[in-house]
């Protein structure tokens, strides 16, 4: 769930009861600034000991959305399309970069906001869905022929790679 607060009309007491009712629903949460600005998810899969990175999606919105809750997603109310702007080796790069860090080892997304010309991450997705309206769904499908089934077809040869079911490999004699 998210909550927008906005900090400079909500009183020092509303705020806390906020959060201490929002804590009851949700023990673990995170407070950030809220940045307005394009939405931008970076998929990324784990093969071969290197991460492959179907593209960059920009999340399309109503106008009048801000950020998508969950009654957006619930809803579909939001569809996709390929991120091209000079930032994109950039925020691949740095999505890179946390995946290696994080020693991510299958599939994960980098999700940014574009605000100013700048982007900032705003969530990391160890496992993203990959179910039929997301973008990691939509930038594999598209790198992979329109193939639906292109998605699970990698994780499954991500996962043999990884415990060396290819050895001898598929050509030895």
């Amino acid at each position: 769930g998210i909550k927008l607060i906005n900090i400079s009309s909500e009183t020092r007491n509303s705020v806390i009861n906020l959060l201490q009712d929002y804590i009851k629903k949700y023990t673990i949460f995170c407070i950030q600034e809220f940045l307005c600005g394009d939405e931008v998810e970076v998929p990324l899969l784990y093969f071969n000991h290197d991460y492959f990175c179907p593209g960059s999606c920009l999340i399309l919105k109503d106008p009048d959305t801000l950020f998508l809750d969950y009654n957006t997603v619930a809803l579909e109310r939001y569809h996709f399309s390929n991120y091209s702007s000079h930032l994109n080796d950039q925020i691949q790069e740095q999505s890179i970069a946390v995946a290696n860090t994080l020693k991510f080892k299958g599939i994960s997304r980098i999700d940014f906001i574009i605000s100013n010309n700048k982007p900032y991450i705003i969530d990391i997705g160890p496992n993203p869905t990959i179910s039929t309206h997301s973008s990691t769904n939509y930038l594999f499908k598209n790198a992979f022929f329109n193939n639906e089934e292109s998605i699970y077809i990698l994780l499954l040869l991500s996962f043999l790679s990884q415990i060396d079911s290819f050895k001898p490999s598929l050509n030895a004699t």
